[in-house]
């Protein structure tokens, strides 16, 4: 991996970003590739950390860990104990119990306050069909209750 520094202030943050758009536009070879990865990789540690994503509730933020390639559905399915678990949790219709929370905390190292979330009132189920271009989003779809 290429070596790039932390981004400690907003300074740097600037310069990552820019940085990060002129190489978004013009990569050329594989080390460039490779500087691409690590400053995206730096750039959202930095954000992560100044700027949290702050989920609105516990799906919010499993639904962040599988955008970012942090999760796989299969890692999920077992770590909630099945993939209608997993399905009745993403709907909002199963909270997380400490256990499971004690288990993605531990693997994806995400932030116990954002999975204690209650959820949200006005969402529900359709909530994760947006974008379903996306392949977990596609796997996911598969298995979902019909809306009625």
């Amino acid at each position: 991996m290429h070596d790039v520094a932390p981004i400690t202030n907003s300074a740097e943050h600037k310069v990552a970003l820019a940085r990060l758009d002129q190489l978004m536009n013009n990569t050329k070879n594989e080390a460039e590739s490779a500087e691409l990865r690590a400053l995206a990789t730096v750039i959202d540690e930095y954000e992560r950390e100044k700027f949290p994503p702050g989920p609105s509730d516990a799906p919010d933020e499993v639904e962040y860990l599988l955008d970012q390639s942090e999760a796989t559905l299969d890692e999920l399915y077992g770590i909630f104990g099945g993939r209608d678990a997993f399905i009745d949790f993403m709907t909002r219709r199963r909270p997380l119990d400490d256990a499971t929370i004690d288990a993605l905390v531990a693997k994806y190292n995400t932030k116990r306050e954002w999975l204690d979330r209650t959820f949200r009132e006005s969402e529900g189920w359709q909530d994760i069909t947006k974008f379903d271009d996306i392949p977990w989003r596609q796997e996911l779809m598969k298995h979902m209750p019909v809306a009625v």
